[in-house]
């Protein structure tokens, strides 16, 4: 879906408001609203449920799980 996380894109809400044929303060705005945390916020929240479900269901270490979501190194995660 539109709002899924770009692990490894940090200009999601530039493209998210591309595809969707509007500015980006348009679609924070309208996301807050409609949900009650900013794009990042579930993004971020995303994220973490993802390296979650890795560590509980792969044998990947934890530096291969957080850049594979975006995290630059085990320490930003």
């Amino acid at each position: 879906g539109v709002c899924r996380p770009h692990y490894e894109d940090r200009r999601a809400d530039k493209e998210h408001a591309q595809h969707l044929r509007c500015s980006p303060n348009y679609v924070q705005r309208t996301f807050k609203e409609t949900t009650g945390v900013t794009l990042r916020e579930y993004q971020a929240e995303r994220r973490l449920n993802e390296v979650l479900r890795l560590l509980e269901g792969s044998d990947l270490k934890i530096e291969a799980i957080a850049r594979d979501v975006g995290f630059r190194s085990k320490k930003d995660l």
